[in-house]
């Protein structure tokens, strides 16, 4: 199977899963704020800081070029482009490692419900098996990549 011909540009939305996780943070910050009003100025720079944070990591396309690099845009602009090196999926996620062809790596997290549909994201699934070389597949630069940078204590 030829990696680039398996899909030229894929449209993203945004992901329900990190949306709820959003809300819930926006009701314990406005629970905190009823019982101890004195809070509300941090829990106003709170709230907008997520906001800007969900407005941010809105991708909206994944583009494939010819030669097999793959580029994550968002409204503001590129936000990463490479080829694939390490990557590991799961039911419905999928962490990658890219490498671009001059200056530093970069680690992407893609959620399913970011996908148009269940086709795009399997679609994706599939090319990035066939683009991966076979070392990298479940390689350490995926999952447990992002693991090591969220407790760095933990090597596991």
């Amino acid at each position: 199977m030829n990696g680039s011909a398996a899909f030229a540009r894929i449209e993203l939305e945004g992901s329900r899963c990190c949306n709820a996780a959003l809300f819930v943070c926006a009701a314990a910050l406005i629970a905190a704020v009823t019982l101890q009003p004195a809070v509300a100025p941090v829990a106003a720079a709170a709230l907008a800081l997520m906001v800007f944070a969900r407005r941010r990591a809105a991708w909206i396309r994944i583009e494939l070029s010819e030669a097999g690099q793959m580029a994550v845009w968002r409204a503001d602009g590129l936000v990463a482009a490479g080829r694939p090196v390490a990557g590991r999926t799961g039911r419905g996620w999928v962490s990658l490692s890219l490498q671009p062809d001059h200056g530093k790596g970069c680690a992407l997290m893609l959620f399913g419900d970011q996908f148009g549909g269940a086709d795009d994201f399997r679609c994706f699934r599939r090319w990035l098996r066939a683009a991966l070389p076979d070392a990298a597949h479940d390689a350490g630069a995926g999952w447990s990549g992002w693991r090591s940078r969220w407790f760095p204590d933990n090597p596991g």
